[in-house]
Formats: C-alpha cells, structure tokens, sequence
C-alpha cells in the first residue's frame, strides 16, 4: 500500500479546506439573520453590509477549518499553525484591497464581483498556506506561539468592533 506524504495531505487539506470554508462563509453570511439578531451569533458572522463585517466569512470559517485539520494531522507539521495563519491574513488582507481596488473605478459595489473576490481570497488564502507548510518555511517553534497571539487579537478586535462598532462610513452597513 502506497503511503500519504505529508504534500499530498497538504494539497488534499487545502483543496477540501477552499470547498468547506467557501460553503461555511456563505452559510455563515446569513446566520444572523436566520438568528433573528442574537448577538452571540453575531460575533461570528456579518450583523451588517459592512467589508469589516464581511470579513468574518473567511476569519470563522477558516479558523474552524484550520482547528479541525490540526487536530486530525496538522500536530505532527512543523509550522502548520503559523502558515496556516499566514494564508488566512493573506486572504483577509485581500478582500479589502480587492474590493477598494474595484470600486475606486466603478464608483459602486457589484454583488458578483464581491462574491468572486470572497472565493478567490479563500482559493489564495490556501495555496498560501499549502506553500508555506510544504516549503517547510515556518518551522521556528515561535512561529506558532506568534500566529496564536495573532489569532487571539483579531478575535478580541472583531468581537469589539462587533459589540461597539465605531460610526464611520468605513464601519457602517451598505
């Protein structure tokens, strides 16, 4: 029987991981509502129209997805916490320059184009980390350390701009 490298796993993670966290994110945009306004629901899924908000469509889900992998097989890679990290704020950090980037010439949203820039940064946010994890790149044991500390601020900023979100336009639903 042939045996699984560690890069056929990482490949196979990261395809199943674009699939079950673009399937979550879309769920997870409509959660609120289906909760009628329950708060605790919406410290994880958008409460409003608003890019920061929309942002939790990939934090949630991938952070779901990297927690389940790493239980699974992602304790036995060096560095998986870190690169996987490491996509994740790619694909976040993608969103909003991907959508300013577009509707500093159209002068408007377009749904689809939204839609299709969520999918790409999730696409993106996993071959980032596939990369990461099979170049071998983070293997530092701080690395880790570094991404948890990482993990648990953009949990703490978005729950608080969550519960008191400032009134600018920046924050503010669609």
């Amino acid at each position: 029987m042939k045996e699984i490298n560690n890069n056929s796993i990482t490949i196979w993670g990261s395809i199943a991981g674009f699939f079950i966290v673009s399937l979550m994110g879309t769920a997870f945009h409509y959660m609120y509502g289906f909760s009628q306004g329950n708060i605790l629901t919406g410290i994880f899924t958008p409460i409003n129209e608003s890019l920061r908000e929309h942002l939790k469509l990939l934090l949630y889900p991938y952070l779901l997805y990297m927690s389940a992998e790493y239980l699974i097989f992602g304790r036995k890679i060096k560095g998986f916490v870190f690169s996987m990290t490491a996509g994740m704020l790619c694909g976040l950090i993608l969103i909003p320059l991907c959508f300013y980037g577009y509707s500093i010439f159209t002068k408007t949203n377009i749904a689809a184009l939204d839609i299709l820039i969520y999918y790409l940064s999730v696409v993106i946010a996993f071959f980032i980390s596939a990369e990461r994890i099979i170049s071998r790149k983070d293997e530092a044991p701080h690395k880790n350390r570094l991404a948890v500390i990482i993990i648990a601020a953009l949990i703490l900023i978005f729950t608080v701009l969550t519960l008191y979100s400032p009134d600018t336009a920046l924050y503010a639903g669609a």
